[in-house]
């Protein structure tokens, strides 16, 4: 076979793999011109191969907000070789030919070809990627919002309930204490009868506060952290203003608080801790940190497995700092919208 022959073959070769692939194929000049737009990108795009050669990639397919970025960064490429983009798989937002935006993933590759640069962008509609992600995400945030709404119930119920029926148990030993003529024996039998019903009520009262507090249902985040703070056996400095949040958010930031003030307790041999909320660029943070011996290993089973979970479920996250000998700071975030 010739030469010719098997640059015919190759050429056909490549043709027949670039109208087979599922992902759009697109190849640029250095001015930004396309040179190659395959059936794929077609279909991605809605513009017609005939169309769409010669012209400028960034008028074509890239939103309007998005192309003086796109151009700023080709002319970087071509000035300094800084290649922020190149061999990476990133997330963007497309444009199709009817104006509408969509969700794509790309890989830019440098074609090894002499003469000027050729770069061919390999691109992915995400749309259904997405929208799997977010129903996800939605799914979790429900099975947490119900989870939080029977602890609720759960803590009422406790409160309402056995907790009062213990303290009208409490109040009538006591009147019996008063009695006068009471044998040792009874008034000793009386006595630990008493006491037991009072730790009783302090265990369950831990208890409640442990499914979900009360201050929390009744006066809000600000109340239940100072709360938190008030039994820390570690000072803790409070910086929480009083405007109240989302409920879901309320819950998760308490028990992302609870956890890393039960931890510095235990294990961080701190002297002082601090504990913040703030609300900026359309998410609330919370801070949690101390002055303690750091070395903190957030998947140790130190309970903050399931808060991520938890902040995942509400679209935020959760972050934990602890260089050695210097602290540790649990960083909380949750998007307000």
């Amino acid at each position: 076979m010739s030469g010719l022959s098997r640059a015919h073959e190759s050429a056909a070769l490549l043709q027949a793999m670039l109208a087979s692939s599922l992902d759009a194929v697109v190849t640029i000049d250095a001015r930004g011109s396309i040179l190659l737009f395959n059936h794929a990108a077609e279909t991605t795009f809605g513009h017609r191969e005939e169309d769409a050669l010669g012209r400028d990639v960034a008028d074509l397919i890239i939103p309007p907000s998005l192309r003086d970025r796109h151009r700023r960064a080709m002319a970087r490429l071509l000035e300094t070789g800084e290649r922020t983009i190149l061999n990476r798989r990133v997330e963007l937002t497309g444009m199709r030919s009817d104006g509408s935006e969509f969700p794509l993933e790309l890989t830019v590759t440098s074609v090894p070809v002499e003469g000027p640069p050729i770069f061919t962008a390999y691109l992915r509609d995400i749309t259904d990627r997405r929208r799997a992600e977010r129903e996800l995400l939605e799914s979790r945030a429900r099975i947490v919002e119900a989870a939080d709404r029977e602890r609720k119930r759960i803590e009422r119920n406790l409160h309402d309930g056995a907790q009062q029926r213990l303290v009208a148990i409490l109040l009538t030993l006591r009147r019996l204490a008063q009695i006068e003529r009471l044998s040792p024996s009874a008034q000793e039998a009386l006595d630990v009868a008493t006491d037991e019903t009072g730790r009783a009520i302090e265990e369950l009262r831990e208890l409640v506060r442990g499914i979900h507090p009360v201050a929390l249902t009744e006066s809000g985040l600000a109340s239940a952290l100072r709360g938190l703070a008030r039994r820390s056996p570690v000072a803790v400095e409070l910086d929480v203003p009083g405007s109240r949040l989302p409920e879901p958010i309320e819950v998760a930031f308490y028990y992302v608080a609870a956890e890393s003030l039960a931890n510095i307790a235990k294990y961080a041999r701190a002297t002082r801790a601090g504990l913040s909320i703030a609300t900026a660029d359309g998410a609330a943070v919370l801070r949690v940190f101390d002055d303690g011996v750091g070395g903190a290993d957030a998947s140790s089973g130190s309970g903050f497995a399931g808060l991520a979970d938890r902040m995942e479920a509400l679209g935020g996250t959760l972050e934990v700092d602890s260089p050695a000998g210097a602290g540790t700071t649990v960083m909380a975030r949750a998007p307000l919208a």
